[in-house]
């Protein structure tokens, strides 16, 4: 699963990535997944998956009013990307 959400983020599939993480975040290891993401990249940027998994996972504690990733606040400095993410995981809590 760690690489399927891995993928997805390097593919631009942010709800894809962020609703399997949500589902499965009892099951999925965080510091292993973060390990694994470090040195990956989303496509056609310079941001590490690493970076825009930390920025999602602390806007899922953040919406959901929960705390079920153990994130510190990630800052992304690509706006598109940035916004890409914000709009994926707020619809994903929202049908969640």
């Amino acid at each position: 699963m760690e690489e399927t959400v891995i993928e997805c983020i390097q593919r631009w599939a942010f709800m894809d990535a962020f609703a399997v993480l949500y589902s499965n975040s009892n099951k999925i290891n965080l510091k292993d997944l973060s390990k694994k993401s470090y040195w990956k990249r989303i496509r056609g940027t310079d941001i590490r998956v690493r970076q825009a998994l930390g920025y999602g996972c602390h806007l899922i504690n953040k919406l959901s009013g929960k705390k079920m990733f153990t994130v510190q606040k990630t800052e992304l400095a690509d706006e598109y990307v940035k916004h890409e993410i914000e709009e994926a995981v707020q619809k994903m809590v929202e049908l969640v």
